[in-house]
C-alpha cells in the first residue's frame, strides 16, 4: 500500500504543477505514512501549501476532481481500495507554527518543494517547539504551550 500511496502523490504533484504552476509552493506528506506506521485505516495525511487560497470549498472540491484524475487512485478503486486521503490546504502566509498543532509532532516526506519553503519551516518549527512547547506523554501524550520561555 506504501507504494501505492507514494506512487499516488507523485501523480498528485504534477497535477498541481499543471493546474497551479508557481501557485504551488509545497506537498508534504505527515502523520503516520510519514513516519512509516501506517495500518490499513491510517489517513493518508497531505499538507499542500499554496502561495494563495481561494475559496476553501472550492479549493478542496478541485483537490478530490484532480485525485479522481490520476491513473493510481483509478487503480485502486479498481482493485477496492479506498485510502483516506486528508487533504489540508493552506496559502504559504498562513503557515505559522503556533497555529499548527497538527505539525507540532509531525514526520515529514517532502513531495515537493519549491525553493526549499518547506525545508526552511521545518526549522521555524523545530525552533519553535524548543522555545514554546512541553511535551507531556502522560496521561495521553500532548504539548502544551508555555510564553515566553517560561
Amino acid at each position: 500500500m506504501r507504494e501505492m500511496i507514494f506512487k499516488l502523490l507523485e501523480e498528485i504533484k504534477e497535477e498541481y504543477l499543471k493546474k497551479y504552476g508557481e501557485n504551488l509552493i509545497s506537498i508534504v506528506l505527515f502523520g503516520s505514512f510519514a513516519r512509516g506506521l501506517a495500518s490499513p485505516s491510517s489517513y493518508v495525511d497531505i499538507l499542500i501549501i499554496l502561495e494563495e487560497v481561494r475559496n476553501s470549498y472550492e479549493i478542496y472540491t478541485e483537490f478530490f476532481s484532480l485525485l479522481d484524475k490520476t491513473s493510481s487512485y483509478s487503480e485502486m478503486k479498481r482493485r477496492k481500495i479506498y485510502p483516506l486521503i486528508s487533504p489540508i490546504i493552506k496559502s504559504k502566509k498562513s503557515l505559522i507554527p503556533r497555529a499548527l498543532p497538527y505539525l507540532w509532532s509531525g514526520e515529514f516526506k517532502i513531495i515537493y518543494d519549491r525553493n526549499k519553503f518547506f525545508e526552511r519551516f521545518i526549522k521555524e518549527l523545530e525552533n519553535f517547539k524548543k522555545k514554546c512547547l512541553v511535551f507531556h506523554p502522560k496521561p495521553i501524550p500532548h504539548y502544551v504551550v508555555i510564553e515566553n520561555g517560561k
